[in-house]
C-alpha cells in the first residue's frame, strides 16, 4: 500500500489537503489485514488535521478576498480543460475553444491549485486546494490566492 500522510478539509466553499510531501509505501506484513496500514496513516496524518483546523481561519479569509467567480462546492461540477486563462500559454486560443465546446451553462467548474512545496510553505508539504468557480478565471488569480493560501498556512505552522 502506498500513499501520503495529510488530511483533507472540506468547507462549503473550498477544499484544502494539506500533506507530508512524500508518498510512502508500505509492505504488508504475513497474517495483517491492513490494520498496520491504516494506524500508520492515521498516526502520520493527525498533525496535518491539527495544522488544517489552525490554518482553517486565515485560509477561508484567503479564499473570500481572492477576486474569483466562486461558486459553492457541489456535486456534479465539471472538470474541464481551458477553465483556467493563461496569457502565457501559446495554445490559449484552443484552450479557450475547448472549454466553449465542453461547458455546461449553469454548472460549477472545478479548479485545482497548488499551494505547497518549499516556494510557498518553506518545506516539503504538500497543500492542494480545490474550489468551484462559475466561469474561466486568469492563472495570475490563482497564484495570487496560492500565495495568500500559503501565507495562512505558514502562519499556523
Amino acid at each position: 500500500m502506498s500513499g501520503e500522510a495529510g488530511a483533507e478539509l472540506v468547507t462549503d466553499g473550498w477544499a484544502l489537503f494539506l500533506g507530508s510531501g512524500v508518498n510512502v509505501s508500505l509492505a504488508t506484513a504475513p497474517g495483517d489485514d491492513g490494520g498496520a496500514h491504516a494506524r500508520y496513516f492515521a498516526q502520520a496524518s493527525a498533525r496535518f488535521s491539527a495544522w488544517l483546523a489552525r490554518a482553517r481561519d486565515g485560509v477561508d479569509a484567503a479564499v473570500r478576498a481572492a477576486a474569483l467567480p466562486l461558486a459553492r462546492l457541489a456535486d456534479g461540477a465539471d472538470e474541464i480543460d481551458g477553465v483556467i486563462i493563461d496569457a502565457l500559454d501559446r495554445d490559449e486560443e484552443s484552450a479557450a475553444a475547448h472549454f466553449r465546446r465542453y461547458a455546461r451553462p449553469g454548472r460549477p467548474l472545478v479548479v485545482r491549485i497548488d499551494c505547497g512545496g518549499p516556494r510557498r510553505l518553506g518545506g516539503i508539504e504538500s497543500a492542494r486546494l480545490r474550489l468551484h468557480v462559475t466561469t474561466r478565471v486568469e492563472r495570475a488569480a490563482l497564484e495570487a490566492l496560492a500565495d495568500a493560501v500559503a501565507m495562512a498556512i505558514r502562519a499556523t505552522r
